[in-house]
């Protein structure tokens, strides 16, 4: 939360805190809403957050119930017409064909808007920073992995 309110001071945005419910690819998506009351504590705990330290910038919350994750970003993204997407990555996961993990990329390759991604947990130095630029042969392309 920290980080959103300095990329919302910096752009004088809004926050929108949004979690995804995820169900079977062979479960209506109806069924998800049992599941909603779990996040919900994770939202209200960003809110009580966000009221605490930085009552000035609005906050408001969203729970997206969906098949899978980054679909379910993406499409938030374009519904609400989002500038910025916040994800946190927890750093795990060391498959050969994605870099950050499948959701973070699809999000990083698709979303019509910038996308930060931030390490959750740690406190990064100032060489932990991955800073990217517009352009670039990556730009419009499927991440590449070089065989190790």
């Amino acid at each position: 939360m920290e980080t959103a309110f300095d990329v919302a001071a910096d752009r004088n945005a809004e926050i929108e805190v949004m979690s995804v419910v995820t169900v079977p690819q062979q479960t209506p998506l109806s069924e998800g809403r049992q599941f909603v009351s779990e996040e919900r504590a994770v939202l209200d705990s960003a809110l009580e957050f966000a009221e605490n330290e930085r009552p000035d910038v609005p906050v408001s919350e969203t729970i997206r119930i969906g098949h899978e994750v980054a679909p379910a970003i993406l499409n938030t993204v374009e519904q609400n017409d989002v500038d910025v997407v916040l994800m946190g990555w927890r750093g795990q996961g060391r498959r050969r064909d994605v870099a950050l993990g499948s959701n973070v990329d699809q999000v990083v390759t698709q979303a019509g808007c910038d996308v930060l991604v931030q390490r959750i947990g740690d406190q990064p130095a100032v060489e932990d920073i991955l800073v990217p630029t517009a352009g670039g042969p990556m730009r419009n392309s499927p991440l590449r992995w070089p065989e190790q």
